[in-house]
């Protein structure tokens, strides 16, 4: 039932959020010899569920995106990774039922389900020195739902 219009909106929308930010950055952290990409990917870009066709596909394009550039990038010292984060309780999320939000935070081994401070945890996870040594990774923000 899916509209050609809409799945490429979704495909474009997604691509051109990380590509024009980095065509925006790149430069400089070329120049610089350094630099850290890190973008935001979903758990349904590895583990499809019914409904989300688009999102899944165009996450998973951003998933590949992020490996492509982490290849590129790295001789020059800039590293690029993404987090996945499984079922995060924002805005975003407000249409999914909370019987349904109950019942995914009992899948994940931590019991719960993600809040905004746990993405940016992970994010500052990536970005920090700590981590300079990282690039092409995905890494799941799930309470243990997702596991690699």
């Amino acid at each position: 039932d899916y509209k050609w219009e809409d799945f490429e909106a979704k495909l474009l929308g997604e691509l051109k959020s990380a590509f024009y930010p980095c065509k925006a950055v790149v430069p400089s952290m070329i120049e610089h010899k350094r630099g850290c990409i890190i973008a935001v990917s979903s758990g349904a870009s590895r583990q499809v569920s019914e409904g989300f066709l688009a999102h899944s596909t165009a996450k998973s394009g951003l998933d590949a995106f992020v490996k492509s550039l982490a290849v590129e990038l790295g001789p020059h010292g800039i590293r690029v990774n993404a987090i996945a984060p499984g079922l995060t309780v924002t805005d975003a999320t407000a249409f999914i039922q909370q019987e349904q939000k109950n019942s995914v935070a009992q899948m994940t081994p931590l019991r719960r389900n993600g809040l905004p401070e746990d993405v940016a945890g992970a994010i500052l996870l990536l970005a920090s020195e700590e981590a300079r040594f990282i690039t092409g990774a995905y890494l799941p923000v799930s309470g243990g739902i997702q596991m690699l």
